[in-house]
């Protein structure tokens, strides 16, 4: 029996042929129009009218759904680094005037990485231009 949000795709009748593949959601549990019909029905969302049961497919989309979850994080995590290595990169930005060309986030880090390892040199011309700036 289909329940409210539940996912389901057509199959075996002309919709199905239409929609080709396409994953609903119900919207309704499932039930029947008239006591004496013999068949249920649901509604979908984005589905004007009610379906037929017995021309519906339930699908478990858990496995994809965890997959697109761990995408999403995956590209949050790549934004924040990106605005992270933004940032940072805004400290040493003068030293590398053509912030476009290839390389650029590289030399910055590189820059960084040499001022927090305490190289004296490095650490000494950024914080003099630092100052100056």
């Amino acid at each position: 029996m289909l329940k409210k949000g539940d996912k389901v795709v057509m199959h075996t009748c002309v919709e199905a042929e239409h929609y080709n593949g396409r994953i609903w959601t119900c919207r309704t549990d499932e039930f029947k129009h008239h006591p004496n019909h013999e068949y249920t029905v649901i509604m979908l969302e984005g589905f004007s009218g009610s379906f037929q049961t017995e021309y519906l497919q339930k699908v478990d989309l858990t496995e994809y759904e965890q997959e697109i979850e761990r995408l999403n994080e995956t590209v949050r995590i790549y934004k924040v680094s990106d605005e992270f290595v933004k940032e940072q990169s805004k400290k040493v930005k003068h030293l590398f005037p053509l912030e476009n060309t290839v390389g650029y986030g590289q030399l910055c880090d590189k820059v960084l990485d040499l001022s927090e390892e305490k190289s004296f040199f490095v650490k000494a011309y950024t914080e003099k231009i630092m100052t100056e700036n």
